[in-house]
């Protein structure tokens, strides 16, 4: 995929340096938030995502003689993006915090039986009892902020533009 977007970039005339630098960082951003095994990592690569698409998709060129209305519709569409990433991102906090609290009495014992603090160790998180309120809402929460990163209907308005 970023073979293909780096042949993309380059028919651009100008910026394809920078172009490239922020393609990199969203793909590193991507990739951290499918690798992730801790739940600040992923919140962190996940809210990472949001800077380099929002650049990419604003642009620098603003009202070029080939283009003298399309950056008014790229700043839009970038707006959207990032306000969606924003949204997102902290929904998933909000919901991996609700988790994490609903898992940390289980969690909180150490070796020997010592409390130590709460874990956002993924796989420790999910691995408990999901029947209380506050973690079916902090499940909802999650789930929400990967529906409207995905761009999924009906949380796809951000998203019409951009494709």
């Amino acid at each position: 995929m970023l073979f293909r977007s780096v042949l993309t970039v380059w028919k651009h005339d100008h910026q394809v340096r920078q172009r490239v630098v922020w393609l990199l960082c969203l793909e590193t951003a991507v990739n951290g938030t499918l690798c992730a095994q801790d739940g600040l990592l992923l919140v962190l690569f996940w809210g990472m995502q949001t800077a380099p698409l929002y650049l990419l998709l604003r642009g620098q060129d603003r009202g070029t003689a080939r283009e003298p209305h399309g950056a008014h519709r790229r700043e839009q569409m970038a707006n959207r993006a990032l306000f969606a990433g924003l949204l997102s991102t902290g929904l998933l906090a909000l919901g991996l915090l609700l988790a994490t609290v609903q898992a940390s009495p289980d969690l909180s014992r150490g070796v020997g039986g010592n409390v130590s603090s709460p874990s956002f160790d993924l796989a420790g998180v999910t691995s408990q009892n999901f029947a209380t309120p506050v973690a079916i809402t902090g499940f909802v929460l999650t789930f929400l902020a990967g529906l409207i990163a995905l761009g999924a209907v009906p949380f796809h308005r951000w998203y019409i533009g951009v494709v």
